[in-house]
């Protein structure tokens, strides 16, 4: 007797496994089988147990061409999946421009008349306007100024992100326009949206979604759909720097991605359309109190401070640390009389929080740990190619673990079978007895990944080049310099 221990893969997301359906030859013959792809002039057929077998295309029923016809995954992408990683293959980074040569804008400028929107052909329920590298998607009525009051906002973002010498390139991920829908109706907003979002960039549909109320579009009486003086950008900003890092947002820890989503938040916007990087450093100050500001008379027990304590905490938090820190807030405590709580504030408070403290972590990086004789910018910069130099690496590695994830779908399958067989006794805890003359399922191996995945989750890849910027120093190190690097600049941390 020969004894299998049954292959165990919970530490994964098992990926969705695509079902079986019935295939009908040009005779009127049936099978039970999952698509695999296409190979040559051959459909690709995996049978039950995870036989593969090729039939002609041209022998299949017209239903099952067009099945096959409407499925997006190109064969060369099913083919590429198949395969284990080779990172020899991915093509060598492209060169960045050395960090010294890197200019940083002084301002920029993008005004109404610098913006214009064009109609595309656009269903009779909407209308399909394009900006410069965007496309918006939103209600019939709303007139060309309003537009372009708007759209500029998109417009002035997208060049900002360009012309930092953040070398990020940001390139429209569907196809050539990056795509943004409006809702006239706050109701359709809120069935697709996070709650209590004013706006948010989909990193999975690469579509940012946003109402009307967030860009200050409102109905008047005799004028329509007019732009309102109380419009507030910031959040819209916060997630068009997603949209513009998309290629690497999902590379990057939490805190990098929103902490420079509120680094582009904080520099100053005006209502003629001028953005002025240069003018950060004095704008902090008022951040950093607007951030650490409480409603009158709300106590709150989350800590609520700019810190260096907690910008080391904050610094080395995975994404599952990040949301488990906001999700598991206190009880908030009763309120003063006269007063009543919307929800829990302290979940509020405690999303605030990392937000500051992540914001003034990659400021700080940014520009207030360069030391002598080094560029301005270092260490941030040379973090950002560092990433972007990985991510094909990630990229491959996605592919390859989505494919692992299908066959570990199949060997349990194939594995439940197998105890079917007589002579296969299952003896528990993983352990499975067969006669000498049986083969069980080969049990699939999980690829190699670029990185060390034991120091952090795969969903953390950018954690694995924090070193980029820690550069070997102690926690206690860290927090030390974080204070005397604000205080160059008037802002005194908490410890």
């Amino acid at each position: 007797m020969r004894y299998l221990r049954s292959f165990l893969a919970s530490f994964l997301c098992t990926a969705p496994w695509v079902q079986a359906r019935t295939w009908m030859d040009d005779m009127g013959r049936k099978v039970e089988a999952e698509f695999g792809g296409i190979d040559g002039q051959n459909a690709v057929l995996i049978m039950p147990g995870g036989t593969k077998s090729a039939f002609p295309l041209a022998k299949l029923s017209a239903a099952d061409r067009d099945f096959i016809a409407s499925q997006s995954k190109p064969a060369e992408t099913v083919a590429e999946d198949l395969k284990m990683p080779d990172y020899s293959k991915v093509p060598p980074p492209a060169p960045h421009p050395p960090l010294e040569r890197r200019l940083w804008p002084v301002e920029v400028i993008v005004t109404t008349g610098a913006v214009n929107p064009f109609k595309v052909p656009s269903p009779p329920d909407k209308s399909i306007f394009r900006v410069g590298k965007f496309q918006f998607e939103m209600g019939p009525d709303l007139s060309v100024p309003v537009i372009k009051e708007v759209t500029r906002t998109f417009v002035a973002i997208e060049e900002l992100i360009d012309r930092l010498p953040w070398d990020l390139r940001p390139t429209p991920a569907n196809g050539d326009f990056f795509i943004a829908k409006l809702y006239q109706s706050g109701a359709e907003y809120v069935a697709i949206a996070p709650p209590n979002s004013g706006g948010f960039y989909s990193l999975t549909e690469k579509v940012f979604h946003v109402p009307y109320s967030s860009l200050g579009i409102v109905r008047d009486k005799k004028k329509g759909w007019v732009t309102s003086g109380r419009f507030k950008s910031d959040t819209l900003v916060h997630e068009l720097t997603h949209m513009m890092m998309d290629r690497i947002v999902g590379y990057l820890p939490i805190w990098v991605a929103e902490g420079s989503a509120e680094y582009v938040e904080t520099i100053p916007f005006s209502d003629t359309g001028v953005l002025r990087p240069g003018d950060i450093p004095k704008a902090m100050p008022a951040y950093i109190l607007e951030m650490t500001k409480l409603p009158k008379g709300l106590q709150i027990q989350s800590p609520l401070a700019a810190s260096a304590a907690t910008m080391v905490r904050v610094m080395h938090m995975s994404h599952k640390e990040w949301h488990a820190y906001i999700d598991n807030a206190p009880e908030p405590l009763p309120p003063p009389p006269g007063y009543r709580l919307m929800g829990n504030p302290e979940i509020g408070t405690r999303q605030r929080d990392l937000y500051l403290n992540a914001c003034l972590l990659f400021y700080y990086f940014l520009h207030l740990d360069n030391g002598k004789n080094l560029p301005r910018g270092e260490p941030m910069l040379s973090y950002f190619d560092a990433v972007q130099d990985t991510v094909p690496k990630w990229q491959m590695w996605d592919r390859a673990r989505d494919h692992f994830n299908e066959e570990v779908t199949r060997y349990n399958a194939a594995i439940q079978e197998f105890k079917k067989q007589p002579g296969v006794e299952d003896l528990g805890n993983g352990r499975i007895q067969f006669p000498r003359g049986l083969t069980p399922p080969k049990a699939p191996k999980l690829p190699p990944p670029p990185y060390d995945l034991d120091k952090v989750n795969d969903r953390d890849p950018g954690l694995t080049l924090i070193d980029h910027l820690i550069k070997g120093r102690s926690d206690e190190e860290l927090a030390a310099a974080f204070k005397t690097g604000f205080a160059t600049i008037g802002i005194t941390l908490l410890n």
